[in-house]
């Protein structure tokens, strides 16, 4: 008895240790999981002329294989760059330098895989605005792979609306209207116009209005494979209030062209009757002319 006892506890010992290994193996298989290390380093060259030392950069690590991942935050104090070790697969990196960009630029942190920068109406100083991002970073596991980037700096042009009423049409006010098609938000992966926000609306009583602005941001798909058509921004305007008012809008395809160069765009806008309307409503003629003093 005392031996089948003993022959039973050794059995019972055995299947234990088995059972023991068996859960540290899957114990180890649930830790380890497959990372690489992504390695950035800015080269700010000429960028930073003037100063002693590069920006505070903000990067976020978008997980580009489950956008619904919360990206990952690092913030590189001296803009020198950072090391970190990712679990593998696509990412996206987007970076700017946050702390000392103008004050009158609102980051918007909510879009899916990208920061906005939403600038102020009434700043016109630099925005002193940089970014250090790629679209496309591929980890791989127990590899380091190291990403050179050459900053950006985010520059916004300058809109400039001068009025000239006729037709005893300057005694109305007050002055309202909206550019459809015209962003005031960068996208910093790239620095370019983020066309979800694609308009500018304003209220005032004065003749001459300016925006800071990012670029057009009206596209039309053409066809099947994706080719696409800028198409002109609309300004649409109404003058007065009540009975009294008139609207009227104009395409203004005639500074498409000068999105591509120039960094402050001057219309001319001139309002008159619409006399030729044969409508219930009143409405206006506005014509618009690219002055001679854009640059």
């Amino acid at each position: 008895m005392k031996r089948n006892y003993m022959s039973i506890n050794r059995k019972l010992l055995f299947l234990l240790f088995l059972v023991g290994i068996c859960v540290s193996c899957a114990k180890e298989d649930v830790i380890r999981r497959e990372e690489g290390d992504i390695t950035i380093k800015p080269l700010w060259g000429n960028y930073i002329a003037g100063k002693f030392l590069p920006p505070e950069i903000k990067y976020y690590l978008y997980y580009l294989n489950n956008i619904s991942v919360s990206p990952i935050i690092v913030t590189d104090l001296k803009g020198e760059g950072f090391t970190k070790r990712l679990p593998v697969g696509i990412y996206r990196l987007v970076g700017y330098n946050s702390a000392d960009a103008s004050n009158n630029i609102t980051f918007d942190e909510s879009k899916p895989s990208t920061v906005v920068a939403k600038t102020s109406q009434d700043d016109f100083i630099p925005l002193d605005l940089y970014i250090v991002s790629c679209d496309s970073i591929l980890i791989k596991d127990n590899e380091t792979i190291t990403k050179e980037i050459v900053p950006i700096e985010v520059k916004a042009k300058t809109l400039s609306l001068i009025f000239s009423f006729r037709d005893e049409l300057n005694s109305l006010s007050p002055l309202k209207g909206k550019i459809e098609g015209i962003s005031t938000s960068f996208n910093l992966l790239n620095g370019e116009v983020f066309e979800d926000e694609n308009f500018i609306s304003f209220r005032d009583n004065n003749n001459n209005l300016y925006f800071r602005i990012s670029g057009l941001s009206y596209n039309s798909n053409l066809s099947a494979d994706r080719n696409t058509e800028l198409l002109p921004p609309v300004l649409s305007l109404t003058l007065g209030e009540g009975e009294n008012s008139y609207t009227g809008d104009v395409s203004l395809g005639s500074i498409i062209s000068s999105f591509q160069k120039p960094n402050n765009i001057i219309l001319d806008v001139i309002v008159k009757k619409y006399t030729q309307y044969t409508g219930s409503q009143k409405r206006i003629l506005i014509e618009t002319h690219l002055n001679q003093y854009s640059d």
